[in-house]
């Protein structure tokens, strides 16, 4: 199989690689279905971003995959926006990635913590989240870039000031290659962007997952996406139908496998500081820091 699309993410400072088969091309459906003319009775908003710098900047933003993050000259893109959660766009859905913290306290996605200073600098996401399950003085500073030259996007956390015992968390699932109108740009849906990206359990249905002890390959109808990650980290495949209910999701499964799979992934997530190192520089060499 020639693989021709490369998505990447690194979780404190672990790389996640994912490799995907091209999609096929599906016909669209032309998208404006009322014309809304410019006046400024409807242009009028509150102003929610700041420029600080090179950055425009956002504390608790309500948003969801309002941020697309392309690489080079092509029509891969991954989706972020004022919450810390990604959906891959191959074109076509190529899977919903979700972050969370989990401690002896309980656990959180990282979309729900209690604040979440969001940047946006050309091509790059940055986000700055505190939680008392961080503990006082901890924070999460979580970068998400796309890289040029190879369609990936490489997603880094880093912890500060946090005591033990604290765990990365992460889920990716449902690939179905499903377009949209209009390949999902905001305005476009029958729906808020924020809302017609989240995953829904039956786009996982038909995957299949494989697991191995540096990684996965997930295998579905529009594409095949393999991911490699340390030795360390656990993987098992739970199910998505509790996608919104973390706590169900970390309970082991049962034996028989999910007719709804989802990838469900951890690591012990450590202090750490120091720069970002690249996780890959060409299409077929990989690496992460040491």
């Amino acid at each position: 199989m020639k693989l021709s699309r490369s998505i990447f993410a690194g979780l404190s400072g672990i790389a996640l690689i994912f490799l995907s088969s091209s999609l096929p091309i599906v016909a669209q459906v032309p998208a404006a279905q009322k014309i809304f003319p410019n006046l400024i009775d409807n242009i009028d908003r509150p102003l929610r971003y700041h420029p600080e710098g090179e950055d425009f900047v956002i504390e608790n933003g309500p948003e969801f995959f309002n941020r697309p993050l392309y690489g080079g000259n092509t029509a891969f893109r991954a989706d972020g926006g004022d919450k810390p959660e990604f959906v891959l766009y191959l074109p076509g859905r190529g899977g919903n990635l979700r972050l969370a913290v989990r401690s002896t306290a309980g656990a959180k996605w990282l979309h729900e913590t209690a604040q979440i200073v969001t940047r946006y600098r050309p091509g790059e996401l940055l986000y700055e989240i505190h939680d008392p399950l961080l503990g006082a003085t901890g924070v999460l500073r979580l970068h998400a870039l796309a890289y040029h030259q190879t369609e990936g996007l490489i997603v880094k956390v880093e912890a500060e000031g946090i005591g033990d015992g604290l765990e990365l968390v992460w889920a990716y699932g449902g690939i179905n290659g499903q377009r949209g109108t209009r390949d999902g740009d905001i305005g476009t849906e029958r729906v808020p962007i924020s809302e017609w990206f989240q995953l829904k359990p039956e786009f996982c249905r038909g995957d299949t997952f494989t697991l191995a002890d540096t990684g996965f390959t997930v295998r579905s109808k529009p594409a095949t996406i393999a991911g490699i990650m340390p030795a360390n980290a656990l993987l098992v495949v739970g199910d998505a139908q509790n996608w919104s209910d973390l706590p169900a999701l970390l309970t082991p499964a049962t034996p028989q496998p999910p007719e709804e799979p989802i990838l469900i992934g951890r690591v012990p997530l450590v202090q750490r500081s120091g720069s970002t190192t690249p996780f890959c520089r060409d299409e077929r060499s990989f690496h992460g820091p040491a």
